[in-house]
């Protein structure tokens, strides 16, 4: 196997190299052989097809799917600036209004959130104060409470020990003398029990209250300190839970706050986006230049731009082409661009202008080589050139092609007029027609397309004769409809929810004035209870004191007169130590009630301690503080229930808005003719694959026309005409139309427009065509006299007069020299003649207009070789 394959290289491969190697130097000398490498065989130029091409377009897209209202004419020259086409703003104003009513209500949010951040701030601020206020006064009641000793009962426990001490001793005497009476038989037994019972009692009491008195003197009441502690306890609890809820609640209402302006500057950025596409309607030139209509898309294929038809993003609806800057643009095989890039002459010969060569020298080149789609062989590559040209005759429309050659094209061609063939130029009949295929559409059909998407639940007749207004289509609109019936619930429930805020404000105003008063009451009640803090006198009690503890003055004396006394009588031996003892200790008994008394009246006479005072001074604060916070209360609940009413007025709004959308959608479900005519269905892509009409169960969108009514009452044809034949043709030409089956007879026509630029496509076909619009209707009369087969969507045969001249010079094609300045015949004394030619034709050789007279001889081209 591996010895057939070194065969059949050897064979086709090293041996034709070998004898190719030989015949092209092999012992010749080396300068003739660097000249003739040198030398470029005509046959080895390089040339490629290629098109005529503006190197500045300005393309224009629309900003979103909407539908063309109004067009400058197409062909016109604008102005930087000018105004060139208004566009329909669609559902963007109705997206606008929502949009808006969302913005309003976010504003309202917006607004209150905002007011109540400053409000939640002062208001959060006066429970810290209460809480401090209210912890202040625990503090104080606990130190009152720490410090706190029964002083009117340690006054008793004191004076008590000193009248116990003295009726201790008296009760001693009394009962030594119990028992001296009752060894003599002058007492009884149970008196001396009942003296010893005596002292023993008030020997037991003396001693609880002399363990008392120091106990009483250096403990608090612990009930007292216990509730004191808890009380404090719960108000430091209670002062930092303010603490931490303040922080909690104005970082919940900042959070509310910032997301509320985040919905706000989305929404705002959603309106100035919809106010800018909107405003972007009125689409204005760019850049001065040629006005060239694009395509768009009907449902099933691209066509023309005109008025009325739907746009999309992404397809350019429109071009300007700054025609003083053109150029020629060509492709070339990868393995050829290094003999391109060297070269530096450039020329371009349009097909349909022959005569006439277009020269340039720079040259822009695509840095990336691309694959042609469906090239021979697979895989091939091409890489792109632009050569910008001087100048152009006038004539040439963009998309011409012709033939492009990257080498002194002049210099050869000039080469090829060696003299061995003449011709003597002669006068003969110029007459030539030409047909093409042709479509018949309507001038002005209206796009039935659809406002919502769905299946078509019901479709007419394609040929049908539609009034305008008359319903031609539904749409299934069963969610849409179940929407709306949605929306009127929550806007019923709105409004019912509206009437129960308003009540519920009335309400809360009043609840939050009461709460005011009561408040304001307290706060009263707390500066007339300090006010009687600071005055507070007990006159009843303070008299009572003074009577008693003039009555107490008293009885002391008499008890003094009575001691004095009873020592008296015990120096005369009338009084016994008994009886002494006796009055002391009601001295003693009195001089106790006596200081019990004074202090009772020392503090009732002293007023308030600063404690009390103190803690009287927090209470009016806390009533002060407990007063704000009601009025910031009420503040922000009777804002929030005000904001709240406006948002739902807004939402109302909104609903309203939408309800009244859902419902012109359902309206817009029964699709009416939005003129008269005839019912056209169109051809469009399917869902699932396909190109067809729309029938009853199939998908509709917005905004993609699916039917059309066709004015009968004028069409038109619309044919493509190749590029060497257009500049024959002109608006207002006659043309004859042939009805394809029915072609025993002819219709008259004129031309309406021809296209502007030519459409090339090498891929398809080697020569470009350009798009003529024939009207059926003369432009003399009025009248048409069209057969009524013709119809929309049927083809027809389109004859086209060219030319006809019973008498003119003819210039052979091989005699045409086409140069950049003017288009010359070689004489035979190899002298350039410049003539003026009324045309060229590829097939027929061209008419001279003046440069050259009738019987002179010419050179003719040569082959290049043979």
């Amino acid at each position: 196997m591996n010895n057939n394959l070194i065969k059949i290289w050897c064979v086709f491969v090293v041996i034709p190299v070998t004898l190719l190697v030989w015949l092209s130097g092999c012992g010749q000398p080396a300068d003739r052989v660097l000249e003739e490498s040198g030398q470029q065989k005509p046959w080895q130029v390089l040339n490629a097809r290629g098109e005529f091409i503006s190197l500045q377009e300005t393309l224009l897209n629309p900003p979103f799917s909407t539908e063309i209202l109004e067009l400058a004419p197409e062909g016109s020259m604008v102005d930087s600036g000018q105004e060139i086409a208004k566009l329909s703003p669609g559902d963007r104003s109705e997206r606008l209004l929502s949009q808006s009513a969302d913005l309003e209500q976010y504003s309202l949010t917006v607004d209150r959130d905002r007011m109540l951040l400053k409000m939640i701030a002062e208001y959060e601020a006066s429970n810290a104060s209460i809480a401090a206020v209210e912890l202040a006064a625990k503090k104080i009641e606990y130190e009152r409470a720490a410090d706190m000793r029964d002083w009117q009962r340690l006054v008793e426990l004191s004076e008590s020990v000193a009248a116990t001490s003295v009726r201790m001793k008296m009760l001693r005497l009394q009962m030594v003398a119990a028992a001296k009476m009752a060894d003599r038989g002058f007492a009884s037994q149970q008196e001396v029990v009942d003296s010893e019972k005596d002292l023993a009692v008030a020997s037991i009491e003396a001693s609880l209250t002399t363990r008392l008195l120091p106990y009483v003197e250096s403990h608090a009441d612990q009930r007292k300190l216990f509730d004191a502690d808890e009380n404090l306890t719960k108000a430091r609890l209670s002062n930092e839970l303010a603490t931490w809820t303040s922080l909690r609640n104005i970082a919940d209402y900042e959070f509310s706050y910032q997301e509320a302006l985040r919905k706000y500057y989305q929404t705002a950025s959603t309106v100035a986006d919809l106010e800018k596409q909107i405003a972007s309607l009125s689409i204005s030139a760019r850049c001065g230049g040629l006005l060239i209509y694009g395509d768009t898309y009907d449902g099933a294929e691209m066509v023309k731009t005109r008025v009325g038809a739907q746009v999309y993003p992404g397809i350019s609806f429109l071009r300007i082409v700054d025609m003083s800057q053109c150029g020629m643009g060509f492709a070339i095989d990868q393995r050829d661009v290094p003999a391109v890039s060297s070269s530096t002459h450039f020329y371009f010969r349009a097909d349909a202008f022959p005569e006439r060569l277009l020269a340039g020298n720079d040259m822009q080149r695509v840095p990336v080589a691309l694959d042609i789609p469906r090239a021979k062989p697979d895989g091939r590559t091409q890489v792109s050139f632009k050569v910008p040209v001087a100048s152009y005759p006038q004539g040439f429309m963009p998309g011409l092609s012709g033939s492009v050659y990257c080498y002194d094209f002049v210099a050869e061609h000039l080469a090829r007029f060696a003299g061995n063939r003449q011709t003597r130029l002669a006068r003969r009949p110029f007459k030539r027609t030409m047909s093409v295929t042709g479509d018949v559409k309507t001038a002005s059909a209206a796009l039935v397309v659809s406002a919502i998407e769905g299946k078509i639940t019901h479709l007419e007749d394609e040929g049908k004769s539609i009034e305008a207004g008359a319903v031609v289509a539904a749409v299934d609109c069963e969610e849409i409809s179940q929407s709306a019936r949605d929306t009127e619930i929550e806007l019923t429930k709105k409004n019912e929810e509206l009437q129960l805020q308003i009540q519920k404000n009335a309400l809360e105003d009043e609840r939050l004035a009461r709460g005011l008063k009561v408040r304001e009451g307290a706060l009263e009640v707390a500066r007339l209870k300090h006010a009687a803090l600071l005055k507070a006198r007990d006159e009843d009690a303070i008299i009572d004191l003074q009577r008693a503890l003039e009555l107490l003055d008293a009885r002391i004396a008499l008890a003094s007169e009575k001691i004095a006394h009873i020592s008296e009588l015990r120096k005369r031996g009338l009084s016994s130590e008994l009886e002494f003892m006796q009055a002391e200790s009601e001295l003693a008994a009195l001089k106790k009630d006596h200081a019990v008394t004074s202090y009772k009246l020392e503090n009732e006479d002293s007023g308030p301690t600063r404690r009390s005072i103190k803690l009287s001074e927090l209470d009016v604060r806390k009533a002060e503080l407990e007063l704000r916070r009601a009025q910031l209360e009420a503040g922000m609940n009777g804002f929030r229930n005000l904001m709240n009413l406006k948002l739902l007025e807004a939402e109302i709004r909104k609903l309203e808005m939408t309800l009244g959308k859902l419902r012109r959608e359902v309206d817009s479900a029964s699709i009416k003719a939005p003129a008269g005519g005839v019912l056209v269905h169109n051809e469009l892509n399917k869902p699932g694959g396909g190109v067809g009409k729309a029938r009853v169960g199939d998908q509709v969108y917005q905004r993609v026309p699916f039917m059309q009514i066709a004015d009968l009452r004028n069409l038109q044809v619309h044919a493509n005409v190749s590029e060497m034949d257009i500049k024959f043709i002109k608006p207002g030409d006659q043309v004859k139309l042939l009805l394809k089956g029915a072609s025993v007879r002819s219709f008259p026509g004129w031309v309406n427009s021809v296209g502007m630029v030519a459409v090339t496509n090498f891929k398809e076909r080697q020569d470009a065509v350009v798009s003529v619009v024939i009207d059926l209707v003369s432009p003399q009369n009025g009248k048409t006299q069209i057969d009524p087969a013709f119809r929309p969507g049927t083809a027809c045969e389109v004859e086209f007069s060219l030319y006809d001249l019973p008498d003119a010079l003819h210039l052979p094609f091989d005699a045409m020299i086409p140069l950049a300045t003017a288009t010359c015949v070689m004489l035979p004394d190899r002298r350039l003649q410049p003539v003026e030619l009324l045309f060229s034709d590829g097939l027929n050789g061209a008419a001279v207009a003046s440069g050259i007279d009738e019987g002179t001889t010419v050179l003719l081209m040569e082959a290049s070789h043979d």
